[in-house]
């Protein structure tokens, strides 16, 4: 009886340390057999996947459930990976499009299902969270909703993502300038809800 061994650690397999280039190119080279280097990637990056999903989703179990599909787009896609742009910003590519897919479907989800119970409203209203987190995040809500969906894409990937400008411009194929002046009046908006 054979028995599946764990591939040896050679000069050649990159360590924790190294960066996503040499780690990218690797993972590449081995997916979809060895998920060494594609498991670095994923421990280096899993932080800011479920941050920004949960900034986005703003519910632990939807962030994480969308942050197990975005493993498998990475796992499925990295392959295809032609470093057009650095692996971050290829990856914040995916966790954006997916999370406010996601968004809008639940959006649309809950504009239905509202519509079909009357008594969910006065059951909602008898059993509302008066929690501090609860509230707040009611207001921030109701705040970020005066925003377009590119303007909270825009601040979403400025600081829940943590992209510069320039990084956002990228991804969102717009020039500087252009994204300056649209992030700059989603927070004009956002001070005016104050």
């Amino acid at each position: 009886m054979l028995l599946a061994q764990e591939p040896m650690v050679t000069s050649n397999t990159p360590s924790a340390d190294c960066g996503d280039t040499e780690l990218v190119a690797q993972a590449i080279k081995e997916l979809p057999y060895v998920t060494r280097s594609y498991e670095l990637l994923i421990k280096r990056y899993y932080p800011l996947i479920y941050r920004t999903c949960f900034g986005i989703l703003r519910d632990s179990g939807e962030a994480e459930e969308a942050s197990q599909v975005i493993l498998l787009k990475v796992f499925n896609g990295l392959p295809r990976f032609q470093e057009r742009s650095a692996f971050k910003t290829w990856l914040t590519k995916i966790i954006h499009n997916t999370c406010f897919s996601r968004h809008q479907k639940l959006k649309r989800d809950r504009a239905f299902y509202s519509a079909f119970t009357e008594q969910s409203d006065d059951n909602h209203n008898d059993q509302q969270d008066e929690s501090p987190e609860s509230l707040w995040r009611d207001s921030f809500d109701v705040m970020v909703d005066c925003l377009s969906e590119e303007e909270q894409h825009i601040l979403s990937l400025r600081f829940v993502s943590e992209l510069s400008l320039a990084e956002i411009a990228t991804l969102m194929e717009l020039g500087l300038s252009a994204t300056k002046m649209r992030f700059y009046r989603a927070l004009e908006k956002l001070k005016e809800q104050l």
